[in-house]
């Protein structure tokens, strides 16, 4: 038989299911006041409703309703997929661009690019975003990082330039790229399910991409991340004679 407050979750789901996103629910004060529960009731069942993805508490306003997402279907080929580089993303949605960053990138990003750390760039990007009617903050369904080399950068000239569209620079002027995928579920860290709007302890889908031209010499290393139940993941043929792990 089913907790109180596993009821009251339940129903409080109904009512979410009603409602547009950006309304705010009930209280946990309110809802006391009309015998739905004891406190830690309430807080057990808005603990649930935030499991769920369904709601996010917001200081100063109480727990809001988020926005449905939808399953996101990407496509991974060697080539193409406008403003996203080697990867390909069906569905609604736009792309925020949030920062290019000059900042040390991580140790292990330039082992795998076998490059010292200060020779490497970062950018940042947001990807397939939904915003709450009323909201002004927009709820991310991917995060996408790249790292490249300086002296790729350098020579798409854009070492110094804040672009939204590295990778559809670089792919328009490198020829003979080559990808090699690594695929992996884990849990999301702290920021990314800060960024993602994610419970504690949620899974997250992994892609990261390593390009290297036809010297064998590293282009990129890209990462999407994004909540593993929202993402569907396909390949086309053209990956077929990349090498895959």
């Amino acid at each position: 038989m089913a907790s109180k407050w596993e009821r009251l979750a339940d129903d409080l789901a109904r009512a979410c299911a009603d409602l547009p996103a950006g309304a705010v629910l009930p209280s946990t004060k309110q809802l006391i006041a009309e015998g739905r529960g004891s406190r830690t009731t309430v807080g057990e069942a808005f603990n649930e409703l935030t499991r769920r993805g369904l709601v996010k508490g917001v200081p100063g306003k109480g727990y809001v309703v988020l926005p449905v997402l939808r399953r996101s279907r990407i496509h991974l080929v060697r080539q193409g997929g406008r403003s996203l580089g080697p990867f390909g993303l069906e569905g609604d949605g736009r792309l925020v661009f949030v920062r290019q960053s000059f900042g040390e990138p991580l140790a292990s990003i330039a082992i795998k690019l076998t490059l010292p750390e200060d020779a490497l760039q970062v950018v940042e990007q947001l990807h397939h975003v939904v915003r709450a009617e009323g909201d002004a903050e927009d709820q991310a369904i991917l995060i996408h990082r790249g790292w490249y080399p300086s002296y790729v950068l350098h020579s798409a000239g854009l070492e110094t330039s804040a672009s939204e569209d590295v990778l559809e620079v670089l792919l328009a002027t490198t020829t003979a790229l080559k990808a090699s995928d690594r695929i992996h579920y884990r849990l999301a860290t702290d920021t990314e399910a800060d960024v993602l709007g994610l419970p504690p302890m949620q899974a997250v889908v992994q892609i990261e991409r390593l390009l290297v031209n036809h010297a064998g010499q590293p282009q990129a290393l890209t990462r999407l991340v994004g909540a593993a139940e929202h993402i569907d993941l396909s390949y086309n043929s053209p990956l077929a004679t990349s090498s895959s792990s």
